[in-house]
């Protein structure tokens, strides 16, 4: 065989000889029981646990085009890294990175959905439903990410919901706190719930004051 025989042999197969020991150990891990729920929120005091890192490496490594999520997050993770101060009350707001990055981001989506649901040149009824949907879901997002901010002012709470509107919590009785790829969620004992972007300026600040909310509350 001709040297660039080799070559084309060992680009067809290398991506999956490297794949074979993740593989293998992933299957370990199913079969001791010991792999987590992937994907699934964890405690917000708790790592995220290596091999679901290993899959989602080995996934960026196996895809053709790479991990565009993971892409995307450098992106939105652009932008200050303190959260503002409005004299006592700290103000969480999405980084700049996530609020400009958004709307190519949904112009992108938009743009696809037309491409995906024209290709032979005619729009059916169901497709322009599915654009209109993917146009209005995008604009809401745009608006979401600028709008979104979070407060803290000693025991309490304010966050803007899904409908724009402000509410206030106390800290006092919150119970839990998950994070996974997505954002956080705080849970309090009255039933109610906080959904937190990820990427929001001081991440790790308001990550240490919620921790250290669930051990005064003993949670």
């Amino acid at each position: 065989m001709e040297f660039e025989d080799w070559l084309y042999i060992l680009a067809t197969i290398g991506p999956a000889i490297l794949i074979l020991p993740v593989v293998g150990v992933v299957a370990f891990l199913i079969v001791t029981r010991k792999l987590p729920k992937f994907g699934a929120p964890r405690d917000i005091r708790e790592n995220e646990h290596l091999s679901w890192r290993i899959l989602k490496e080995a996934a960026g490594i196996a895809s053709p085009i790479g991990n565009p999520k993971e892409a995307l997050a450098k992106v939105y993770d652009l932008g200050r890294d303190a959260p503002r101060r409005r004299g006592r009350k700290l103000v969480f707001r999405p980084k700049a990175g996530m609020r400009y990055g958004i709307f190519p981001a949904c112009v992108f989506l938009i743009g696809f959905t037309f491409w995906f649901s024209g290709e032979d040149a005619q729009y059916s009824f169901e497709d322009w439903l599915m654009i209109l949907g993917v146009t209005g879901l995008s604009i809401w997002l745009s608006f979401y990410a600028w709008s979104y901010r979070l407060e803290i002012l000693d025991h309490e709470l304010r966050a803007m919901t899904r409908w724009f509107d402000m509410k206030t919590y106390d800290l006092a009785r919150l119970s839990e706190a998950k994070v996974d790829d997505d954002g956080f969620e705080f849970r309090f004992d009255c039933g109610n719930s906080v959904s937190v972007p990820l990427f929001v300026e001081g991440r790790s600040t308001l990550r240490e004051i919620i921790v250290e909310t669930l051990r005064i509350n003993g949670r």
